[in-house]
């Protein structure tokens, strides 16, 4: 039988390719690649055919399950989190993850040290694991119409949207989930999963990222009761979970809550029983997400195709934002076309008791009150490396930030102001965390904080604000390490932005503007791959001008998304071409539309 016939028969490829003498060295090849994979990060490369080959798995959301698997374990010298961050970095060196087509694909990972935030699995080599023995292959899937053996599941059962659950429900029901250690559900989730006949009390990993919204708060009871070894509990866009049941003090062993893009507005004040706790995922949404991106994905997984331009353009960096909106055109304009109402949660007093906490966010602290009420909350999470505060503004962005500072881990912060923000709320004699990588400040009134300059390990930075200055823009691009730069602006100096100064780190641009914008201005930049250009506000941008764009010399892609005119993109085209006579240019770049950037580029995958 040839090839093709075999394949159509529904004959499995690695079989072709085992049996096939024309074929069998290739698939000596895929035993021997295998092989030589360190047996360190093997655990890690057989969990995932977990997921399929067309979905886009987030970073943080791989490498917190494989904590909670027991695959890393803190050291003297690092976390279990920074070493599955390693091995993750090494699957994608070895291509059995790989970053989606199109997403930073020319870029040297390792020479700017940008961090993929999300990936898919390899199909070829999926399919090979899949194929090998049960006792190799410790990952079941239920798909179509399989119905799987009584005789046990393995270690990692995924269950597929396509899986006929009615039909099955009693074998389901009859399958031995004693040695289960992983349960994830795609698409519709089914109250039998937790039928009181069935016992998966070793259970350690609960993701419900990727199920359907019907999950309620009848389940998670039921979940917390049922289930009392979790370690990961992830019920991301669940969006009619209201709210969390008090008996999610007693999972002792959690590590990982995730509950972003609920209904939840509150956690429980059981939350402080729980000191092994790493990672609090949370913040609500009155609509979902619209970007591409890592956490924007189809039901099944795959990357939404870029939409003709629409009045509502996404920003490249959009988390979820909370307080009171700028008074604005563009801000309040561009909220109310998305639907976006999206806060923080309110957090119990006496967190800071939780001492193992590595990634907290989104949490509100407009009703927190005094300001012993903040430090209670936060003072005593000094292994923070992630954070993300809402509701700040001049009552207690000084006691807050007085907190922060003695964050010597912090790597990632994220600051989303009240519309009653003061200017200069956040300068001050304090400095900033010396190893800050990411920094994001959303609504900030007036001029940016005076210790911006002195992020010297900068990789990433978010500014949602009504206008910088020259010198302001001067002072960034003096950031030696910058590799992703998004600015949100309302007001430009004399309708322009002037990059004057050589940034030799910059890879990502992205400006979202309105019509006030005339031009931007290019100084030389050896490193820039991306610009994205997103048009919002009340008016279509119809003028821009990109000076300089031959300075430009590594420039891959030009985006242009948003609210815009058709003849704003012919004359960008024009501009690119007359870019690419000049001397130097390596190559044209690319001119895309969509309603922004894909978000997987970014280096914050939570």
């Amino acid at each position: 039988m040839d090839t093709k016939a075999a394949l159509t028969s529904g004959g499995s490829f690695m079989h072709l390719l085992e049996t096939d003498p024309g074929l069998r060295d290739l698939f000596s090849w895929v035993q021997s690649y295998f092989r030589s994979i360190p047996d360190t990060i093997k655990p890690c490369s057989f969990y995932l055919p977990i997921f399929h080959t067309n979905q886009i798995i987030r970073r943080g959301r791989l490498v917190r399950r494989w904590v909670a698997e027991g695959y890393t374990m803190d050291t003297n010298d690092t976390t279990a989190e920074k070493i599955a961050e390693e091995y993750f970095s090494k699957l994608l060196k070895l291509s059995m993850v790989m970053v989606p087509e199109g997403d930073l694909g020319e870029i040297d990972f390792v020479e700017f040290s940008v961090k993929a935030s999300a990936c898919h699995v390899n199909g070829f080599l999926r399919e090979y694991i899949i194929s090998r023995p049960m006792e190799d292959n410790l990952v079941t899937q239920l798909e179509g119409h399989c119905s799987m053996n009584l005789r046990g599941t393995g270690r990692h059962l995924a269950v597929s949207r396509s899986w006929e659950r009615k039909k099955n429900e009693g074998v389901f029901k009859a399958m031995d989930f004693s040695r289960l250690r992983s349960l994830t559900v795609f698409g519709t989730w089914e109250s039998f999963f937790l039928d009181d006949t069935i016992r998966m009390r070793l259970l350690r990993v609960l993701d419900l990222e990727d199920a359907s919204g019907d999950v309620k708060d009848d389940d998670v009871a039921l979940m917390v009761k049922r289930l009392p070894r979790l370690k990961f509990l992830s019920l991301r866009g669940c969006s009619l979970v209201k709210c969390l049941p008090d008996s999610l003090g007693s999972l002792s062993q959690l590590q990982t809550l995730d509950v972003r893009g609920t209904s939840i507005v509150a956690l429980p004040s059981t939350i402080t029983k729980l000191h092994n706790l790493r990672h609090i995922r949370a913040g609500t949404t009155s609509a979902p997400q619209s970007s591409a991106g890592e956490d924007d994905v189809t039901e099944e997984g795959t990357i939404l195709s870029p939409a003709a331009p629409t009045e509502s353009p996404m920003p490249l960096v959009s988390k979820p934002r909370t307080g009171a909106p700028l008074k604005s055109s563009c801000w309040s304009g561009f909220r109310r076309r998305q639907g976006l109402a999206n806060v923080g949660v309110k957090v119990p007093g006496r967190l800071g008791i939780l001492t193992a906490m590595q990634t907290l966010g989104i949490v509100n602290i407009s009703a927190a009150g005094s300001e012993a009420a903040i430090e209670e909350r936060f003072s005593g999470l000094t292994k923070l490396h992630k954070l993300e505060v809402s509701g700040i503004n001049g009552n207690n962005s000084h006691k807050l930030f007085y907190v922060i500072s003695s964050y010597a881990n912090l790597e990632s912060l994220s600051l989303w102001f009240d519309e009653d923000n003061q200017t200069g709320c956040l300068d001050g004699t304090l400095q900033p965390p010396e190893r800050l990588e990411n920094l994001m400040l959303c609504g900030l009134q007036g001029k940016l904080p005076e210790w911006i300059g002195q992020l010297r390990n900068l990789r990433k930075l978010s500014l949602q604000m009504t206008m910088l200055s020259q010198e302001e823009i001067n002072i960034i691009s003096d950031l030696p390490f910058l590799n992703i730069l998004d600015l949100f602006l309302n007001e430009f100096q004399g309708g322009e932005l002037k990059f004057c100064k050589r940034m030799n780190r910059l890879l990502i641009l992205e400006i979202s503007c309105n019509s006030r914008l005339h031009a931007v201005q290019f100084e030389y930049n050896p490193t820039m791959k991306v610009l994205s250009i997103i048009c919002c506000g009340p008016s279509r941008v119809s003028s821009l001008r990109l000076s300089r764009l031959e300075n430009l010399h590594n420039l891959n892609e030009l985006w242009l998304s948003g609210s815009y005119d058709v003849a704003l993109k012919k004359d960008l085209e024009g501009q690119i071409a007359e870019a690419a006579r000049q001397p130097g240019r390596r190559q044209q770049p690319v001119l895309k539309e969509g309603r922004s950037l894909p978000r997987s580029r970014t280096s914050s995958a939570t």
